[in-house]
């Protein structure tokens, strides 16, 4: 499902309609999915730069070749597909969780930074706060619940 590199030529689509107004379009998981105009220049430009970088790669290791596109057709894996739409959903649904943690109650903020934010594990936060572990495990609990209703609005 993932690739190195992003995606290729034929995933970005650009349409205008009558009234001249574009609307862009990148392809996830083989379906065109509408997006704003700053993430298909970015993605666009993203595929632009790593094709280029890798064309001059192959231009300097093959004496000459008619067409480039063939001659870099080898590095871009097409088995394996990026979905930068994911990765932008899970990077915001992290910075919520974080904000989301820093406003509970402190105690179950003090766990829940230990364990979600420092990596800790549950014996290692019950010493770190002289808490018995079962009562870090029962909190943990709870702190998953309420980070899961509040994550689900």
């Amino acid at each position: 499902m993932y690739k190195v590199n992003d995606y290729e030529k034929e995933d970005f689509k650009r349409i205008t309609n009558k009234d001249g107004l574009n609307t862009y379009f990148i392809k996830v998981n083989r379906i065109y999915v509408e997006v704003d105009k700053e993430i298909y220049l970015t993605c666009l430009r993203s595929y632009m730069k790593i094709k280029y970088n890798k064309e001059r790669e192959v231009a300097n290791s093959v004496q000459y070749y008619s067409d480039m596109d063939l001659a870099t057709s080898f590095i871009f894996c097409k088995n394996k597909k990026f979905d930068f739409v994911h990765q932008i959903y899970v990077s915001d649904l992290a910075r919520k969780a974080v904000q989301e943690i820093y406003q509970l109650p402190d105690q179950y903020k003090n766990i829940a930074i230990c364990i979600f934010l420092k990596e800790m594990t549950i014996s290692e936060t019950a010493n770190e706060l002289n808490i018995p572990v079962s009562t870090v495990g029962k909190r943990k609990i709870k702190i998953q619940q309420i980070l899961k209703n509040k994550l689900k609005k």
